[in-house]
């Protein structure tokens, strides 16, 4: 985790930089993009699509900042892969953390609205984006270069049920409590405020939410991919969950299995356990939700 949005910014031009390599070398990019960089889910992410931007002008051989490296060789074509959030079996960035949520008994509730969408990637459709793409680059005068592309398996569904399949099937019951989005992201924004205090002076944690984690399961955010089917027939595949459930079973994740255990931790004080993170949750929201109320009010009145 980066403890600043300079660090982003630091770490996303230097993709920056090596595409001005490869613009020298007369290399054909397929770049995967970030999807905030269409539309800032909060303002931080700003760092994000001015970096993607200089991506673009090296793809058009448009002149960049001189920083960037001489980008301007024609040569070079690039197109950006905006792909939504990647799974599948031995995906290491997101799945272990969400397995070890469940476990651990954090999933607990549900929030946003039950119709909302979002998008999600299976790896295999993933490979077989970059691939067809970095084929259509190849072509004279590719209409690909240039261009950015939304990626998924494209069959929008709600977050939390996406999920559903995995917490059952490794043993586990799915949540029935709900929670208002607004509660939840009021929440999350109290847990950055203490993370920007105590990561910066004391310990550096990693929050269990975010602003921006909330408003990208809670609310409904999917692309049409007609234009990568058009420009390079993307074509993706049908997957579900059925074969991550069995991978992270093989390795002994999961209930009533002999590999998976908790060391010095019973059934029934982690029981007690998740009940008081959930009542320490509940009280935290509903605390912050007031302060939020009042403050509104006070300021509608003054302004009145």
């Amino acid at each position: 985790m980066w403890s600043s949005s300079t660090g982003v910014h630091e770490y996303l031009q230097r993709g920056v930089w090596w595409s001005g390599d490869c613009g020298r070398q007369g290399r054909r990019l397929a770049l995967l993009s970030p999807r905030q960089t269409c539309g800032s889910l909060l303002s931080n992410q700003g760092h994000c699509r001015a970096s993607c931007a200089g991506c673009k002008r090296l793809s058009s051989a448009r002149p960049v900042r001189k920083e960037w490296g001489n980008c301007e060789d024609e040569r070079l074509k690039t197109c950006a892969l905006r792909c939504a959030g990647i799974y599948g079996e031995g995906e290491q960035r997101h799945l272990p953390r969400i397995v070890s949520y469940i476990e651990r008994g954090l999933f607990q509730f549900t929030y946003g609205s039950e119709d909302s969408l979002v998008e999600f990637l299976h790896g295999d459709n993933f490979v077989q984006a970059h691939v067809e793409a970095a084929c259509a680059l190849q072509e004279h005068n590719s209409p690909v270069a240039g261009e950015a592309y939304f990626i998924s398996d494209g069959k929008p569904v709600n977050n939390f049920e996406f999920f559903r399949p995995l917490c059952e099937g490794l043993g586990y019951r799915y949540p029935e409590l709900h929670l208002p989005l607004s509660l939840v992201f009021y929440t999350a924004f109290v847990i950055e405020v203490v993370h920007s205090i105590i990561g910066r002076y004391v310990y550096n944690f990693q929050p269990l939410i975010t602003r921006a984690e909330v408003l990208k399961t809670g609310v409904t955010h999917y692309f049409s991919l007609e234009k990568a089917r058009r420009d390079f027939g993307y074509d993706p595949q049908p997957h579900n969950l059925s074969g991550v459930v069995t991978w992270f079973r093989d390795r002994g994740k999961g209930r009533g299995l002999k590999g998976h255990s908790r060391k010095g931790v019973n059934n029934k004080t982690l029981c007690h356990s998740r009940w008081i993170y959930l009542l320490g949750f509940i009280t935290l929201c509903v605390t912050v939700h007031s302060v939020v109320v009042k403050l509104f009010v006070a300021i509608s009145e003054n302004h009145v």
